[in-house]
């Protein structure tokens, strides 16, 4: 008999033994005495309730007040509940790193060239692309997706303080350098920096192509306002490069939720603009942080809610948000797809958390 039941019988039986004792006591007869052993249990059961157990009973006493102390449980005894709901999901579950295909892709920002040669005289398709969204605010990039049909060609022409960014999501590409011989090719995820831009777009067929035009100064807006006289170089800062985002590291951590491919980007010393995908799990959110640079950042795939500061606005593909110094903001997702993103920072510096995050992702 285990001793929770011990304390309980030897409890009962001290009951009766009292109950008979008080019965002789008061002088009562033996029909009074069977009519008390009657109710012996409801008696009992009262001065169970009214009094704690001797020292020498187990359990030990309760506290002083009279309260019972409740059962050690037994060892194989178990009443915790089961994790369900929210509260056992709260891990995203992780997604596919790979960048996926992207036809059809489009941005609310948008230009085409259909014409053998289309010049970009003042770097921008269209002056307001200077202006930030959702903001308005003066900012340092423009970010939007160029059409270039086959056949034809975009040009950028030299300026000392810009850098371009493009990626080849769609099409056949390549771009051509204004100080280089050899075109370079630039499928599918394939992208460049180009430094003081001066450099040609080249469609071979239909192409769909993201461009970024970040200034080294405050306003990209005062940036392209100067002259082509006060601005052309001779010799370019920094060498052109082009790399392919599918294949540089995935910087992975959330268990997986979250990928991050950086081709360009540093904190010592900052570079001009990172540039960097970014995708997430369906289920993944982003809590509210704000940054002591610019983030740029066009969704081509995913849906949710993009908090700037108090104001909520919707995500879906083809946003564009241009987020500045020092706001507060936050990703809410309405876990219906992945989010796939290409972002910068202006200047650099922000997105080395990513690579710090992933370094302490426990081994999977």
């Amino acid at each position: 008999m285990g001793r929770a039941k011990s304390w309980k019988f030897h409890g009962f039986a001290r009951g009766v033994g009292r109950l008979l004792d008080l019965t002789r006591e008061a002088g009562l007869g033996r029909r009074m005495t069977t009519r008390a052993l009657g109710l012996a249990p409801l008696l009992v059961l009262a001065l169970a309730c009214s009094r704690t157990v001797p020292d020498t009973q187990w359990p030990p006493p309760g506290p002083s007040d009279g309260l019972p102390t409740i059962p050690a449980k037994e060892d194989d005894e178990d009443d915790s509940e089961p994790a369900s709901g929210d509260d056992a999901t709260d891990q995203p579950a992780p997604v596919d790193g790979s960048l996926p295909r992207t036809p059809g892709v489009s941005l609310e920002r948008e230009a085409s060239c259909s014409a053998k040669l289309c010049r970009l005289d003042g770097w921008l398709p269209d002056p307001a692309f200077a202006r930030s969204v959702p903001t308005d605010a003066r900012g340092p990039a423009a970010i939007w997706l160029h059409r270039i049909a086959g056949g034809s060609s975009v040009t950028l022409p030299r300026h000392g303080g810009l850098h371009l960014f493009v990626v080849n999501l769609d099409g056949r590409l390549a771009l051509r350098a204004d100080d280089e011989n050899t075109p370079r090719e630039l499928d599918a995820w394939h992208g460049a920096h180009v430094p003081g831009c001066g450099a040609t777009l080249v469609a071979s067929e239909d192409a769909s192509v993201l461009v970024a035009l970040t200034s080294e100064a405050a306003s990209l807006g005062a940036a392209i306002a100067k002259t082509p006289k006060e601005v052309r170089w001779q010799q370019r800062a920094a060498p052109l490069a082009t790399f392919d985002f599918a294949a540089l590291e995935s910087h992975t951590w959330g268990g997986g939720a979250f990928h991050a491919r950086i081709a360009v980007g540093g904190d010592s010393p900052p570079r001009a603009a990172s540039f960097e995908t970014l995708l997430a799990s369906p289920a993944a959110s982003i809590a509210e942080h704000d940054h002591p640079t610019w983030e740029h950042i066009a969704i081509l795939d995913g849906e949710g809610t993009m908090k700037l500061g108090d104001t909520d606005h919707p995500v879906r593909p083809g946003a564009v948000f241009h987020i500045p110094i020092g706001l507060r903001h936050a990703f809410s997702s309405a876990r219906s797809r992945p989010l796939l993103a290409v972002q910068l920072y202006t200047p650099s510096g922000p997105e080395q958390r990513f690579v710090k995050l992933a370094a302490a992702e426990p081994a999977r």
